[in-house]
């Protein structure tokens, strides 16, 4: 995984303040940003420090699930935001695969975001997925496979605006 410097320092810093350094190192798994502009990163990192985006799903058919494997519960993930700048850490506490017909509403009301109901949720994740098929070559199917992680801001780093 490629650290930037001010997310090496910021990681580093949160190491310092913790006694189990190695548990810590053994459980990051990726420095990570939600959304694809930097406009949407801001925003999707605004979400998770407020508390009001607590889910994500991504495609599991991605390359990125390819080189990673899927996050695990226990793993901690540095989030930026559009800048490229540490904001968080969060942890994994739950990972499902399942299809979008398989989300539940209480995945979706800690989504933040193409909600709040069930149906809109499914609608627009349908839009996004079907895209990112596309872009990977593969044909939307409705039991296209979602990684599905539900997660807890564990800790925000102070950044400069």
């Amino acid at each position: 995984m490629g650290m930037s410097s001010t997310t090496t320092k910021a990681w580093r810093e949160y190491l310092s303040i913790h006694e189990d350094k190695k548990h810590l190192k053994q459980n990051l798994y990726d420095v990570i940003t939600i959304g694809h502009t930097d406009e949407s990163k801001n925003e999707g990192a605004k979400l998770i420090l407020t508390g009001e985006k607590t889910t994500t799903s991504a495609l599991l058919w991605d390359d990125y699930f390819n080189e990673k494997g899927l996050p695990f519960i226990g793993a901690l993930s540095i989030l930026e935001n559009g800048f490229g700048q540490a904001v968080g850490i969060i942890e994994t506490l739950e990972v499902k695969v399942q299809s979008i017909s398989e989300v539940n509403q209480l995945f979706v009301s800690g989504y933040g975001e193409w909600g709040p109901s069930l149906s809109d949720w499914r609608k627009k994740a349908w839009l996004f997925y079907s895209s990112e098929c596309r872009n990977l070559g593969k044909k939307p199917d409705p039991d296209m496979p979602l990684v599905c992680e539900t997660f807890r801001l564990v800790h925000k780093f102070h950044v400069n605006k």
